[in-house]
């Protein structure tokens, strides 16, 4: 058995469209039988076997993978034991094949058609062409209506996880702030949020004091971000003291103190705003007595 490699007529799906290409084509016989593949799939873990037509043309449908290589093992040595079990179990399958038999049973179960099979049936199988177009049509109304099942059970999942990771945030929010108002020791922590509420925008974690001063408006020199979210481990609002990790040659932010201050002022401020808004409302609720 010697390999062979030719150009030859393929007909192929590329780029989601059907094409008739000369392509080299890799070939052996195999007990009277040629055993064909595209040239370009011999690397691949499983090889396409290409139906030969009529017209000698080749056909890549995608219905019989195989290992190729091991046909040309076993035309190598014919020792091979298990190679050549593994050749003879193609070998049955591809000469006892009948596409006719094979494009049947799949409109009988109403399964997907690719464009070359399509093509096939429509050159040398007249007869099954409707209904594998109109099996091909179901099987795709089939998958994507999976699909979009599919795709809105992963939205509500996705909904459902901002809705609680945000949940978490908007009340831990509110606690720190209510700690920071009331002048009590507040240890340094993450938030964890999505941006927008969004899922795809991913989750943001930033450290508590420099998300709060940010939503303020407070300007924060680079340094001082450094510290605060990298060193500081906590800080009392009402005595001013705080603890931040050790790092050699490296002294704490002289600005802390500062900063964190003008933070608890803004807090106080925006609660002293909520409490004023509020009161208006529940008085024209009341009539404005």
């Amino acid at each position: 058995m010697i390999e062979k490699n030719n150009i030859e007529p393929v007909w192929v799906i590329e780029d989601n469209k059907l094409k008739k290409a000369n392509k080299v084509v890799s070939k052996i016989m195999y007990k009277n039988t040629e055993i064909a593949v595209l040239k370009t799939d011999r690397n691949c873990f499983c090889q396409d076997y290409l139906f030969k037509d009529s017209n000698n043309e080749y056909w890549s449908m995608g219905i019989i993978g195989f290992d190729f290589k091991k046909f040309i093992s076993i035309s190598v040595d014919d020792t091979l034991k298990d190679t050549k079990e593994y050749c003879d179990k193609v070998f049955n399958v591809i000469s006892n094949f009948d596409l006719r038999n094979y494009f049947s049973e799949k409109i009988s179960k109403q399964k997907y058609f690719n464009l070359c099979e399509l093509k096939y049936i429509s050159n040398y199988l007249p007869d099954l062409y409707e209904n594998a177009l109109n099996s091909r049509k179901i099987a795709k109304e089939k998958y994507d209506n999976r699909i979009n099942e599919i795709s809105k059970q992963v939205e509500k999942e996705h909904t459902e996880k901002v809705e609680r990771v945000n949940g978490n945030f908007e009340k831990r929010l509110e606690e720190i702030k209510t700690y920071i108002r009331i002048g009590k020791n507040v240890e340094a922590e993450n938030f964890e949020f999505y941006k927008d509420n969004k899922y795809e925008n991913g989750i943001t974690t930033q450290n508590c004091f420099l998300y709060l001063a940010k939503k303020y408006g407070i300007n924060i020199p680079l340094a001082t971000q450094g510290f605060i979210n990298n060193r500081l481990v906590s800080y009392d609002f009402t005595t001013g003291s705080y603890s931040f990790k050790v790092t050699s040659n490296k002294n704490p932010s002289a600005k802390i103190g500062e900063i964190l201050t003008e933070l608890q002022n803004k807090v106080k401020e925006d609660f002293d705003n909520s409490v004023k808004e509020l009161k208006v409302k529940i008085d024209k609720m009341r009539g404005g007595k």
